[in-house]
């Protein structure tokens, strides 16, 4: 049986009607009209937005960037000034030998275009004739000066009694500006290592084991009777600007055998400040005995109390009270917590202020009057930078002049080793570049600022 479509299904929709009758569109149902698309509806969409975001996330950075350089830049210009604010110091010295060599006897200037070299005829021909050694000099005739230096052939004492180079405030500006310079002149100075120590079985009280001290200047503690090893401390004796014979203690980290050592030390040396310029702990790696109690605690027979707390930019300030049998003193400690291992400090600023803010504690009269304990882990490299900074700061003060060499060479032979590496050796030369800054313009020793 056959059935016939119905008219719905076979007639087609009508034409669009000629006249003025409304329209009717010729469309079939299932026919979309095309109309224009949106501008999410478009296959780049997704494109066009990212590319607007990471524009926006850029231009967002630069703005916060320059924010910070901008604050950053103002930061420091205020730190500046507050090392500024601080008069210069001179604290009560006494007799010893200076920390300088004499005045003309120096290497060349770091501000030359070359180094005054020596040249040498082996070591038999000088030991017979004066005229072996000549002078081959370089530079322009307004920086001559006379010079010298001992030959490399000579003893390390030798070396590092004579060795300097005195350098004006604005040689000290050009000196940073030539790093290689700075580091063969740092290579160049011995080390000075003691090989050993006469004190048997003292292995036990080295932090490092290639790292001892000077037996000249091995700071010496009273013995305890049935100790044969109480005298013993790895420390040294380190001498100051101005004759002063013994202006710091450079020691190695306490460990957890030797922190009545150490307390015996600040007692009996009458120290009346402690630096300390290491972390507990770096690297994961033990760097330092935490060798004060959270209150109140007996090492051997010192009591010690933390009386105080004070935080500050980029280190602590700790009051102690010591007692000993029936005297109590006070002593200060100052941890600098900002100074990375063998590596300088981001903001030499904080450091500066900290050593200004040390050195009038040595002058105050309710505090005792020896010698500056400053310790890291090991006491030669942070340590040497500390101490070398601020002798150099001193004579600065006093001469408007500095001899970073001269002061490199007197640490290192009161204690060997002292500044490990050319980067800390650099560094002195750039924190002592920012403290120039802060003195007031004035003619130096020889008339050149």
């Amino acid at each position: 049986m056959v059935v016939k479509p119905t008219g719905l299904e076979t007639q087609p929709y009508p034409e669009m009607s000629q006249g003025t009758g409304p329209s009717v569109s010729t469309a079939y149902p299932h026919e979309v009209i095309e109309s224009e698309q949106g501008f999410w509806q478009h296959s780049y969409a997704p494109y066009a937005v990212g590319f607007g975001c990471a524009v926006f996330v850029i231009l967002l950075a630069i703005i916060c960037y320059c924010c910070w350089r901008a604050w950053r830049a103002k930061h420091l210009r205020d730190e500046e000034k507050r090392i500024c604010m601080y008069p210069p110091i001179k604290p009560a010295t006494q007799e010893g030998q200076l920390v300088q060599p004499e005045a003309g006897y120096t290497y060349a200037s770091l501000a030359r275009s070359e180094p005054i070299k020596i040249k040498s005829k082996g070591l038999q021909e000088r030991r017979s004739s004066s005229q072996s050694l000549t002078l081959d000099i370089n530079a322009p005739a307004e920086t001559v000066r006379w010079v010298a230096s001992p030959p490399r052939e000579s003893s390390v004492q030798e070396y590092l009694e004579s060795a300097g180079n005195r350098m004006t405030r604005k040689q000290l500006r050009n000196s940073i500006k030539n790093f290689r310079a700075l580091h063969e002149e740092f290579w160049d100075i011995p080390m000075n290592h003691p090989e050993s120590v006469e004190v048997p079985g003292s292995a036990a009280k080295n932090r490092y084991s290639t790292i001892l001290p000077n037996p000249q200047t091995r700071v010496s503690l009273p013995p305890i009777s049935g100790d044969p090893l109480s005298d013993y401390i790895n420390a040294n004796i380190i001498r100051g600007y101005d004759r002063e014979p013994t202006a710091f203690v450079a020691t190695q980290g306490p460990m957890a055998h030797t922190l009545a050592d150490f307390w015996r030390m600040i007692w009996f040396t009458n120290a009346p400040v402690i630096v300390m310029v290491t972390k507990i702990k770096e690297r994961k790696r033990s760097k330092c005995e935490m060798y004060w109690p959270q209150g109140q605690g007996f090492y051997g027979d010192i009591d010690v109390t933390v009386e105080e707390t004070v935080p500050k930019d980029d280190y602590i300030l700790k009051i102690f009270t010591l007692k000993y049998l029936n005297e109590c003193r006070q002593v200060l400690h100052y941890w600098y917590t900002a100074w990375p291992d063998n590596k300088p400090p981001e903001n030499p600023v904080t450091l500066l202020e900290m050593i200004r803010e040390v050195e009038f504690s040595r002058i105050d009269p309710t505090l005792p009057r020896g010698p500056v304990i400053v310790h890291c882990s090991a006491g030669l490299g942070r340590t040497g930078c500390y101490i070398a900074i601020t002798l150099g700061m001193r004579q600065m003060d006093e001469e408007s002049m500095v001899d970073i060499l001269g002061i490199v060479c007197q640490i290192r032979q009161d204690r060997g080793g002292m500044i490990q590496t050319n980067e800390q050796y650099e560094f002195i030369h750039q924190a002592l570049c920012l403290y120039e800054k802060c003195l007031p313009r004035r003619e130096s020793i020889t008339g050149a600022e």
